[in-house]
């Protein structure tokens, strides 16, 4: 059964709605931080708006003016006394920001950041008690001489902590690994009896991500003895190297210089070592057999040696098993086998888990099919074709979920503040900051996903925003706190051609970093990425 065209349009709409709300709310409640330490010190807030540009419709309440603006994606507060300097003339109104001493206004300063803290604890406290699915954080595969595998961690146990802050996911993993490159780690392990120990291990570092070894992927079965056939080519980067050879999408790469390729990461290893050499690919197109001629080159500053393509490995079919999904699809020795991709229905009330399904090509006698394979997990026979993470439901009480939101959020700044680091240590490059158009593209997805999803992903843009505001230089609350600090200490405020120095110095910066991490995400968008 498909969903109707009226149905996804209306889910579509849905979530565009989601994003405003959100993408608002992640500005809107750092300016709520400060209204309320302003109404606090007795400072008047004149305006207090949600969202940006001409007044849509507006409200008095007391001394302020709420709005709503035209453009919903943040919002500000202006209060008497104050300009983006910091301070308007002082004329001695005791409600006036320029008014109250320099600790008050650090106050109101802080106000905002601590407000995204607060709020990032909310949100991920109601993700908790909302119920989000996840990926358990169980050991499903074990990569033979990892650090996992030296460490004694094998297929089905579960990690349960690690340095001392809990895992209930496997995505709870990468914040704690990421900011701890190269130094041991403390884990919590729980195997099948339920017993636990602790392991103590150190992750490997590839490329922006600390892996330890394991995977949470299922290993899929489709009842048949298969071998490897090639790298199958999903997407080919366009002017690249393979682009040049004439390698198209949907060929499959047989053998490099006469070697068969049996393996996906000794094909890329090759490759990576092959700089500058042209390779004699043996490329399958529809049955028929061709030799073309590859040399591999760095497609990006500091990148290994590619070709670039996109591939999966492709398989072919030596024996079929009775009474597997392989049979049902009457596949037959010889066939040769290549997963695009995996499907999952959406859950309904009537149904508690997901119904997966392989989307594959089929070559046969020089023809190519697409097929669709109900996955079934009992089956074990053969090669696996693929893996699959099965997610379940996780849903905590009031108590559990306050927890764990309180670790993501320590967890979470401790992540962001480790990437900032690693963009000075050379661990990061500039190319990995993401900007809004990411953020609006992570938020559409995770409310898609649901409103569990939406508010974990609030809480970690709501702590992303609070660090970067701790930066010291105007125009983030950091650079004023530095000004008022200097204020308190001297007795006297930075002269206003420092401040507005500084100033221009920042939101230069500013727009600077604005672009590049634009562009980033516009790259992201629109550029091809293998090998």
């Amino acid at each position: 059964m498909t969903a109707s065209p009226e149905l996804d349009t209306l889910d579509t709409i849905t979530s565009i709605f989601w994003v405003v709300v959100a993408f608002s709310g992640y500005v809107f409640i750092h300016e709520l931080g400060h209204f309320l330490a302003a109404r606090r010190v007795g400072v008047r807030v004149e305006v207090f708006s949600l969202g940006f540009g001409p007044f849509l419709f507006t409200f008095r309440k007391g001394e302020t003016l709420y709005a709503f603006s035209l453009v919903p994606l943040g919002g500000y507060v202006k209060m008497a006394g104050q300009n983006d300097l910091g301070t308007d003339p002082n004329t001695g109104k005791p409600y006036e920001y320029s008014s109250k001493p320099p600790f008050q206004r650090m106050q109101i300063a802080v106000a905002g950041v601590m407000m995204n803290f607060i709020g990032a604890y909310i949100a991920f406290t109601a993700a908790y008690m909302v119920g989000i699915d996840v990926v358990p954080a169980v050991a499903r595969q074990v990569v033979k001489g990892s650090p996992a595998d030296k460490a004694g961690i094998r297929p089905g146990e579960r990690i349960i902590a690690v340095n001392g802050s809990p895992v209930r996911s496997f995505n709870d993993l990468q914040p704690l690994l990421v900011t701890r490159p190269g130094r041991e780690a403390e884990f919590v392990i729980e195997d099948a009896d339920g017993a636990r120990r602790p392991v103590a291990l150190k992750p490997e570092t590839k490329g922006n991500y600390a892996h330890i070894g394991i995977s949470p992927d299922v290993p899929i079965h489709i009842g048949a003895d298969l071998e490897v056939a090639g790298a199958f080519v999903r997407n080919v980067v366009k002017s690249g190297p393979a682009d040049e050879a004439g390698i198209e999408p949907n060929d499959i790469l047989a053998a490099v210089d006469g070697e068969p390729v049996r393996d996906g990461e000794a094909f890329q290893k090759r490759i990576a070592a092959s700089a500058g050499d042209v390779l004699v690919l043996e490329v399958r197109r529809l049955g028929a057999l061709l030799e073309l001629a590859v040399t591999p080159k760095s497609l990006k500053e500091n990148a290994p040696p590619m070709i670039g393509i996109e591939f999966t490995t492709a398989y072919r079919v030596r024996e079929v098993f009775s009474g597997g999904p392989a049979e049902a699809l009457e596949l037959a020795h010889g066939d040769v086998i290549a997963v695009e991709g995996i499907t999952a229905e959406k859950r309904t009330k009537a149904d508690s888990g997901r119904k997966l399904s392989l989307v594959a090509r089929l070559e046969r006698d020089g023809a190519a099919v697409s097929l669709k394979i109900p996955v079934d997990f009992d089956e074990t026979r053969g090669m696996a074709l693929a893996g699959a993470e099965m997610q379940e439901p996780l849903r905590l009480g009031p108590l559990d979920a306050s927890v764990m939101g309180f670790y993501k959020t320590v967890d979470f700044t401790k992540l962001v503040l480790g990437f900032l680091r690693g963009l000075f240590t050379g661990l990061f490059k500039v190319g990995d900051l993401a900007g809004p158009v990411s953020v609006i593209k992570f938020t559409y997805q995770a409310s898609q996903a649901g409103l569990g999803a939406l508010l974990l992903l609030f809480g970690f843009v709501s702590v992303n925003l609070g660090v970067i505001n701790l930066f010291p230089m105007p125009p983030f609350d950091g650079g004023l706190l530095l000004f008022l600090l200097y204020e308190k200490s001297r007795g006297r405020p930075l002269p206003k051609r420092v401040q507005e120095g500084f100033l221009l110095v920042g939101v230069v910066l500013l727009l600077m970093l604005v672009v590049l991490v634009t562009s980033n995400d516009i790259s992201r968008l629109f550029d091809g990425r293998g090998m």
